[in-house]
This record gives structure tokens, C-alpha cells and sequence, in this order.
């Protein structure tokens, strides 16, 4: 039971971790256009592709996903701040994404 706990946890972490880096480089994307490049289409499809493994192994995961979303989310706004040199308050306060364009493999912002 604890092992069965413990990986619920871990894949609870890994959805997570997926999200932050996901919305992060989904707002560097529509906010920094000019810097837009394979590095960050890469981070978003793999970011995407692991997100959708993850619940495919775990579906209970997929309820929770607004709420790490809203958890993750201004850790996203802060590291995407900090790495383009925009300020804070470019990118805005409550996620500009639906769940339904964080994951979908189509959807870039303008």
C-alpha cells in the first residue's frame, strides 16, 4: 500500500513538474515571439506528450488537473518573468490557458 501510495505521489509530482514547464514556455511563446524557437517547441510537445502518458497510465490524475494548473501556474508566471526579462506584471495574474491548450499538441498562442 505504501509503494502503491508513494508512485501516486511521484506521478502526482511528474503531472505537475510537466504543467509548470509547459504553461511556462506556453507564455514565453505568446510574449516573446521574436525568441521563439525548436528549443521551446520541443519543451511544450515533450511537456504535452508526457502530460498525456501520464494520464493515460493514471486517469484519476485527469480530475485534478485544474488544480495543479491554478498550484503550478504562478510558479510558471515567475520562471517565465525571469527568463525573458519582461516584467511580472506582462503576463497575467490567473492562467490565460485552458487545460484543453495546455495539452493540445495544435494549439500555439499568437
Amino acid at each position: 500500500a505504501e509503494e502503491i501510495e508513494s508512485m501516486g505521489r511521484r506521478e502526482k509530482h511528474s503531472i505537475r513538474s510537466y504543467l509548470l514547464n509547459v504553461m511556462m514556455h506556453l507564455l514565453k511563446w505568446q510574449y516573446q515571439p521574436e525568441r521563439r524557437g525548436s528549443s521551446w517547441e520541443c519543451s511544450i510537445d515533450n511537456g504535452r506528450h508526457q502530460i498525456d502518458s501520464l494520464i493515460e497510465d493514471s486517469p484519476s490524475l485527469e480530475p485534478q488537473l485544474e488544480i495543479f494548473i491554478s498550484k503550478e501556474y504562478p510558479q510558471a508566471r515567475k520562471i517565465a518573468a525571469s527568463e525573458t526579462g519582461l516584467p511580472i506584471s506582462t503576463f497575467p495574474e490567473s492562467c490565460p490557458f485552458t487545460i484543453e491548450q495546455i495539452v493540445d499538441p495544435e494549439y500555439w498562442p499568437d
